[in-house]
């Protein structure tokens, strides 16, 4: 959820997504870290932008307070994933969940892009989908 919408940069991320190539997991006790090794052929997002944001919220079976996410971009590339609970332990086997925006069904891009060193990415220069020809 954390990569769906039409902006150009979340389709970049998308196809970096489909760019990696193995990933590592962290826990933490009260949540994880999941760190990606990307393909050499991903393409970055223009301007290489680092960037945070999470508006991707989950009730989750074993955590009162529920669990939010956050994704990292380091100089324009799918950097981290990361799971978090507020103050509580994180369920070893997370079964049953749902995920929603934080601020309901639909998520709010324009607010979005307000994120801090959010691109504003017109065009991808013919490189789709986060691959070089």
């Amino acid at each position: 959820m954390l990569l769906e919408d039409t902006d150009p940069t979340l389709a970049i991320l998308r196809g970096q997504y489909e760019q990696i190539q193995s990933m590592k997991e962290e826990l933490t006790g009260t949540g994880f870290y999941l760190e990606f090794v990307l393909s050499k052929q991903a393409c970055p997002i223009p301007g290489n932008p680092t960037i945070r944001f999470g508006d991707v919220d989950a009730d989750l079976d074993g955590l009162e307070h529920g669990a939010g996410f956050l994704l990292f971009i380091q100089d324009g590339f799918l950097s981290m994933l990361e799971g978090y609970s507020y103050e509580e332990p994180w369920p070893e086997q997370p079964v049953k969940f749902t995920l929603s925006y934080e601020n309901g069904i639909k998520r709010n891009t324009a607010k979005l892009m307000t994120t801090p060193g959010w691109p504003s990415v017109g065009t991808t220069n013919g490189k789709e989908n986060g691959k070089v020809d």
